[in-house]
């Protein structure tokens, strides 16, 4: 038995809905995509087939369709295509098939092949085909016109019953010349502009390309510089290689699909190559001016910190340092000036009070560090 349907949600495209069935009220088989299914090897009687259909969050409808059958105790033939022709510029074409049955003898099977001809891959034209019947296994053709073919092949038993799935053999491109292949050759677009035009220096070129008929991934590639000898064929999209001398240069790169065609205009860019100075720059002079007084980060610790803190720095030779803490609202909080210190990493310790020798409270506080001309100002926060 064969069913069609459609499935419909208000909520969900009918392309993201699948279904589920089953049969004489058994278990629900895995939903799929499929809105055909022929089911086959059913005792003779009748039999419920039932489907609905699910949404991509597994819902699945309320209300199932039903349908009910009446098999007899004839099967359906079955068709296996044995032999398909390659993709050839000339002929002869041949197909051979064979059908089985489990009632009527394999020589009294009869067959319905038709050839059609579906045009040029992503290149449509009106499909025209042929249907013959026939009891031979095998059927040949001398030649065909230029285009794309299918052939399909059904299996009839005694009783008339038709194969109702069939056999169909991939797609036959019959074409003679790159010349018959219109809007449906390999092309290729070269991407990317190189961020320097250089002799000397590698560039890395990149392309991409395009496929009239088949996949992408069986296309080759090959390129050239300024009108010489083609490379290899390869797979990958980019290359590298250098320009031999400044100036205009041509890059051309081609494509080749899986039926040998190549790309009927070649895609190209023309870069203008400038050359690389023949002797390096002078280097400018740099007049390097030793830096006098503190030579490191001022670095306080911790911070924050609930009482003093502890101030380290460098000095670049020995000097008269002084040291002010500042609140935020600018008044002077404890100064120590005419610190004579040695050359080389100094610490200074705050104890967290005043002039008066109080504890300062807790907030923030700038400490201001001083030595000859420099002032480094850092901030502290007293915790309490």
């Amino acid at each position: 038995a064969t069913f069609e349907w459609c499935v419909i949600d208000d909520r969900t495209p009918s392309e993201e809905l699948q279904t589920t069935w089953q049969l004489d009220g058994g278990s629900w088989k895995p939903a799929t995509g499929n809105l055909r299914l022929t089911v086959r090897d059913i005792a003779a009687g009748p039999h419920i087939f039932r489907m609905r259909a699910v949404d991509p969050q597994g819902e699945a409808a309320f209300d199932s369709l039903s349908f009910s059958v009446i098999t007899g105790i004839n099967d359906y033939p079955t068709t296996q295509l044995l032999l398909e022709p390659a993709n050839s510029p000339t002929g002869p074409y041949r197909f051979r098939w064979s059908g089985s049955d489990s009632e009527t003898p394999t020589a009294n099977l009869r067959y319905v092949y038709v050839l059609r001809e579906i045009g040029f891959g992503w290149c449509p034209r009106p499909t025209r085909e042929q249907q013959y019947s026939v009891t031979d296994t095998d059927v040949e053709f001398p030649t065909l016109p230029r285009g794309e073919y299918v052939l399909s092949v059904r299996a009839v038993d005694e009783n008339g019953q038709v194969d109702p799935v069939g056999v169909q053999s991939r797609h036959l491109l019959v074409i003679r010349d790159t010349r018959e292949y219109p809007n449906c050759a390999p092309w290729v677009e070269i991407t990317g502009e190189p961020d320097s035009l250089l002799t000397e220096r590698p560039l890395a070129l990149h392309w991409r390309g395009f496929y009239g008929k088949g996949p992408h991934e069986e296309l080759r590639f090959a390129w050239r510089l300024d009108g010489g000898a083609w490379s290899a064929w390869q797979a990958d999209s980019t290359t590298s290689f250098t320009f031999p001398t400044p100036g205009t240069h041509r890059i051309q790169v081609k494509a080749r699909d899986a039926f040998g065609f190549e790309t009927p205009h070649l895609s190209h860019v023309d870069w203008e190559v400038t050359d690389l100075p023949a002797k390096p720059h002078m280097p400018m002079p740099i007049l390097l001016i030793p830096v006098r007084g503190i030579t490191t980060e001022v670095i306080i610790q911790p911070n924050p910190s609930p009482a003093g803190v502890r101030i380290q720095f460098g000095l670049s030779e020995p000097m008269t340092v002084g040291l002010r803490v500042f609140d935020v609202r600018g008044r002077l909080v404890r100064e120590s000036a005419g610190l004579d210190l040695a050359a080389g990493d100094q610490r200074l310790d705050w104890d967290g009070r005043g002039t008066d020798g109080r504890r300062a409270p807790a907030g923030v506080y700038f400490v201001e560090l001083s030595a000859g001309s420099q002032r480094v100002m850092r901030t502290v926060s007293l915790v309490r």
